[in-house]
């Protein structure tokens, strides 16, 4: 978490800003643990949201700019300060979200949303299946790369970026929201 927050710090506050407009007071938000999730934050201040979040330092930031938040429980992945495992699974599938935002690793027309760790990749579906509308966030480095877990198809959620790649856009649903950042 620490060496991603540093790499490309200006496209994910862009991305992060423009995720964030897309949050209405009342809404019930999953902010997914990731570096671009964790800019939306200071972008949410002032809003009239419930959030809940899988990421430990999301959550202390959060509280920090008094929003009100729920952090699942499970267990600590010390590598991302994700909270994971069967515990935050079966909390997580008893809520339900206006909109879920979600970190991921990689993105590609063939192989879809991907993430390197099976547990992760578990909350993220649930988010989805569990959220009215569904958002990846992610910057110029994300696209073209594939992880070891598939979340799921490129065309389950919406994708907010800077720069989205035209062989990306192609394969696209015509349901598929792209929202890209100026």
């Amino acid at each position: 978490m620490e060496d991603k927050t540093s790499k490309n710090v200006q496209d994910k506050q862009r991305i992060a800003e423009k995720a964030a407009q897309l949050v209405s007071d009342q809404d019930i938000v999953f902010l997914d643990a990731g570096s671009t999730t964790y800019e939306m934050i200071p972008f949410l201040k002032g809003k009239s949201i419930l959030v809940v979040t899988n990421g430990v330092p999301h959550a202390s930031l959060l509280a920090d700019l008094q929003l009100e938040t729920i952090l699942i429980g499970g267990k600590i992945k010390m590598e991302t300060k994700a909270v994971i495992g069967p515990v935050s699974q079966m909390q997580m599938r008893n809520y339900r979200f206006s909109k879920a935002f979600l970190g991921i690793n990689g993105i590609d027309k063939q192989y879809g949303f991907t993430t390197p760790d099976t547990e992760e990749a578990s909350i993220k579906r649930i988010a989805i299946e569990n959220a009215a509308q569904s958002y990846v966030v992610a910057d110029a480095s994300k696209f073209k790369q594939v992880s070891f877990v598939k979340v799921c198809d490129i065309e389950d959620c919406g994708i907010i970026s800077h720069n989205v790649p035209s062989e990306i856009k192609r394969n696209l649903k015509d349901s598929t929201t792209i929202w890209e950042a100026e």
